[in-house]
């Protein structure tokens, strides 16, 4: 056998060894700096689609009902569905977090819109006063909704002083999304 065949069956063998040495660590990699944050990033998403489909939902609710009580009953319900069913599972915080219904009137032909509040998920409602005069026929009545929740990582790293206040690592990112709907029976809005 010659020097050369020697010398390449002895570098064979620690070549296929490198390669099972090296599997460790770039598995360490794929694990924690690309799967951790993708898992995040789709709980993220995740939460801001929630937020986004209960001010939605809550506005489709509240266009719908007779009075402005009724309104925001809907909207109260909805939320806490939401938050019960969906936030849970994408991680919506409902500590710190407000549905908020106010009423937008626009007038048909020109002039600015004035709101006037309903009130927030849970709280009694301030139906319009009696004072106003509600005339479909020159203006535009809608319900707004206005979600604000937290979504909290399903990571947290809010134990690590560095990274406690930075959102997303430790704490939970704000999120606030409005939805409108028309209202259907405004003459029930000062009831």
């Amino acid at each position: 056998m010659n020097l050369h065949a020697r010398h390449r069956d002895r570098t064979r063998g620690t070549q296929s060894g490198n390669a099972i040495a090296e599997f460790g660590p770039v598995l360490f990699i794929l694990i924690v700096m690309i799967m951790i944050p993708l898992i995040d990033f789709f709980s993220f998403t995740g939460g801001v689609a929630t937020v986004w489909f209960m001010a939605d939902r809550c506005a489709r609710g509240a266009g719908g009902s007779t009075s402005a009580t009724d309104a925001l009953n809907s909207v109260t319900s909805t939320s806490n569905q939401m938050i019960s069913s969906f936030g849970s599972l994408s991680g919506v915080s409902a500590t710190g977090g407000t549905t908020k219904l106010t009423l937008i009137s626009m007038p048909v032909t020109s002039g600015s819109p004035t709101y006037t509040s309903i009130g927030n998920a849970g709280s009694a409602a301030t139906p319009v006063s009696s004072s106003v005069v509600i005339d479909p026929a020159n203006n535009i009545y809608e319900y707004q909704v206005t979600c604000t929740y937290g979504v909290l990582p399903i990571f947290n790293f809010a134990s690590a002083s560095v990274f406690s206040g930075v959102p997303f690592l430790g704490a939970p990112v704000s999120l606030q999304f409005t939805s409108a709907a028309n209202v259907e029976h405004p003459y029930g809005l000062q009831r």
